[in-house]
């Protein structure tokens, strides 16, 4: 007995040092994090398909903008009736060739969800044009880019870890918010589109309706295909948009292409002073602008995306600026407006940073924990 007890200690003798030298030579967390967050570069392509995404984006502000004497919601359906014209032949070729059965059988039990998702959609679509109608190109623009502030606001208030830098900028998207609507006081009041409070609410309203189709649609194409979410999507939201033309701006059929006393819903398709503009609206930010971006978001991280379209303000603004369609605006929306914009940087980047912070601590709690296992394995 005596001889097997002390055959059993001098083997321990012999195992733990080479445990401990083998617990030594394993690499350390922080390493494996360092290498399961590196990504993949992405393609040279899908850095220019982004460039001419965000420059497809900025020109509809711009577009609109040409068309004022138009009611804003019959402007808003002729955009979004012009899109789904485009995206419906190519859903129609989708689903009949590249999905399965049970696929389509899903999106037939889920049109509740894209109906509502295309309400969200088409009521964004109208408050933004109304803001351009009401305010200031540089203000509907800046306002409707709010998106990642009420993203944060949403996060905390479902009790969601919310960091400091995410609160912070929180706090300095609304201090840029205050400082545009005193510009609005101040300024607004005498031609058309200078700034106006109620304006900057239909864009900020737009802002916060975006926010919920976004979070619906992220749930929605996990089983929905790329072109036939976005067709019929569209198309509810391109309805609803011709439904509330048709009952509060008492929009007819075609209109009266003799003058501007009344205007259709079909009107773009057969008046040439507007059926060019809004052919352009359905190709580059409808067509170029969204499903580019639906194509590059696999291949480039969402964060620099968000980034990306904080640019859309500032370009939208300096080609309004250069094609005479804005004035040169007081200093105090100079202010307020790169407020808002650094707002719109600092959010997304913070909420990253929280969220690298909790996969770190998490790794790390998980490293600990099997390097204790080991422990007690050994001991």
């Amino acid at each position: 007995m005596e001889g097997e007890a002390a055959e059993r200690a001098r083997e321990e003798a012999r195992l733990l040092p080479q445990g401990d030298a083998a617990w030594a030579a394993e690499p350390e967390p922080v390493a494996v994090i360092e290498l399961v967050d590196r990504e993949k570069p992405a393609p040279l392509w899908a850095w220019i398909l982004l460039v001419f995404s965000v420059l497809a984006f900025t020109s509809s502000g711009v577009i609109f903008s040409m068309m004022p004497e138009v009611p804003s919601l019959t402007l808003a359906s002729w955009r979004l009736q012009a899109t789904s014209v485009l995206l419906i032949p190519a859903c129609a070729l989708e689903l009949a060739f590249w999905t399965p059965a049970d696929v389509r059988l899903r999106i037939l039990r889920s049109m509740g969800l894209l109906a509502v998702n295309g309400a969200f959609l088409g009521l964004h679509f109208g408050l933004w044009v109304l803001s351009l109608q009401l305010t200031s190109l540089p203000h509907a623009m800046l306002f409707i880019t709010m998106s990642p502030v009420f993203v944060a606001l949403a996060s905390w208030a479902r009790g969601r870890p919310i960091s400091r830098g995410e609160l912070a900028g929180t706090a300095l998207g609304v201090a840029g918010g205050a400082l545009l609507a005193l510009t609005s006081v101040h300024h607004g009041g005498g031609s058309e589109r200078d700034p106006s409070w109620q304006g900057d609410a239909c864009a900020l309203a737009g802002a916060g309706l975006f926010v919920l189709h976004l979070e619906m649609g992220r749930r929605l194409r996990g089983f929905t295909p790329m072109l036939t979410y976005s067709a019929v999507v569209t198309s509810i939201a391109a309805g609803l948009l011709v439904v509330g033309a048709v009952a509060l701006e008492g929009s007819g059929l075609l209109g009266d292409r003799r003058g501007h006393a009344s205007f259709g819903v079909l009107q773009w398709l057969v008046d040439r002073r507007y059926i060019g503009m809004i052919l352009m609206l359905a190709i580059v930010p409808g067509i170029v602008g969204h499903v580019g971006f639906n194509t590059i978001v696999k291949h480039i991280d969402s964060l620099v995306l968000t980034l990306a379209s904080s640019v859309e303000p500032l370009l939208g603004s300096c080609i309004g600026y250069a094609l005479g369609l804005v004035s040169a605006p007081p200093l105090l929306t100079y202010v307020g407006g790169f407020t808002v914009i650094a707002s719109t940087i600092i959010v997304p980047i913070a909420g990253h940073a929280r969220q690298q912070r909790a996969e770190r601590l998490e790794r790390l709690a998980a490293g600990k924990s099997q390097n204790a296992m080991r422990t007690v394995e050994l001991a």
